[in-house]
């Protein structure tokens, strides 16, 4: 969701502290990989075939028709349908994200109660959770029910799906210039278990993790910014660590040789069932540095869209958190 991403712009400005290239994909491998786990990656060869469909979640779900003439709407879904004539894309707004967490709860993967959590209930009182936190929920679930590609509405594109896809092709773990995996950019064959744990993670944390053992605790149906840091990419990089690989986790990934090691792991043990690239925003997986960054501040000011975590501090000014 754009309005996630806003709040962790600054990170774009991180130093770059290894190289583009770690490795050259055709040459030998490198040392000291990190052991993938054999049984997740026959789980993925079961899989059925990556659909051609793409999912952006977005306030108005027209926003490529009523703000075209802007250079960076050319530039990122206006691009990606043209790049992708074949692949069905589909912009969901904040009705429809609250009806896929309702689908959700349909298919018996959340429980009524956090179902009513997240979308509100007037007949238990409860307001409606934060955009970001139902964002963060749905995502993972569109990817678990529908699979395909999910993309946050504020990146750039230039290279088409066919370039990077291959027919065999079940899971894209690109990184975010290996500092993590992205939680913006997501790709895999639907049914895919490891995104119902990240699923039942979340659940965890929302349901089980506050006073008492029971429900967080919020305020005006929010909950405190540092748990919804937690339900989004820590969540998404602890259950990457921990299904794909063996041996390390998201406390100690650091001992490992961090995401680049990671990385170059997939490249040499899961080639063309797992998809991965050091992402650098304009210059990865979906867009290459030829092309020129447009300023986005135009969309978010047309539709009011501000920093999360300041919004939530000022809910929990005794409480605030990062970002």
């Amino acid at each position: 969701m754009l309005v996630a991403i806003v709040a962790l712009n600054d990170m774009n400005k991180v130093v770059d502290l290894v190289p583009k290239k770690v490795v050259d994909d055709d040459g030998a491998p490198p040392t000291n990989l990190i052991t993938l786990n054999q049984t997740y990656l026959s789980h993925l060869r079961t899989l059925p075939p990556l659909p051609q469909k793409v999912h952006i979640l977005f306030p108005d779900k027209h926003y490529d028709i009523t703000h075209a003439s802007l250079p960076f709407v050319q530039h990122s879904i206006i691009a990606l349908r043209t790049l992708n004539p074949d692949w069905n894309i589909t912009v969901y707004d904040n009705n429809d994200v609250d009806a896929i967490i309702r689908r959700g709860g349909q298919e018996g993967i959340l429980s009524h109660q956090e179902v009513d959590i997240l979308v509100g209930s007037d007949t238990n009182k409860y307001e409606a959770a934060h955009i970001v936190e139902r964002s963060d929920i749905a995502r993972l679930l569109l990817m678990y029910l529908e699979g395909g590609l999910y993309l946050d509405a504020d990146r750039s594109i230039s290279i088409p799906m066919s370039r990077i896809l291959q027919d065999t092709t079940k899971l894209c773990l690109p990184t975010f210039d290996d500092l993590n995996f992205c939680q913006d950019l997501m790709c895999t064959s639907p049914k895919n278990e490891l995104f119902l744990d990240m699923i039942r993670d979340c659940s965890r944390i929302r349901m089980k993790t506050g006073p008492n053992g029971g429900p967080l605790e919020r305020r005006k149906g929010w909950s405190k910014a540092k748990e919804l840091f937690e339900m989004g990419p820590v969540v998404y990089n602890r259950n990457i660590l921990q299904k794909v690989f063996i041996g390390v986790t998201y406390n100690d990934i650091g001992d490992y040789g961090g995401y680049t090691r990671a990385r170059e792991s997939l490249v040499h043990s899961a080639k063309g069932l797992i998809v991965t690239i050091r992402d650098r925003r304009m210059d990865g997986l979906l867009v290459d540095n030829s092309t020129q960054q447009h300023d986005r501040s135009a969309l978010y000011k047309a539709y009011g869209m501000k920093p999360w975590a300041a919004a939530v501090n000022a809910v929990w000014d005794d409480e605030k958190f990062w970002p």
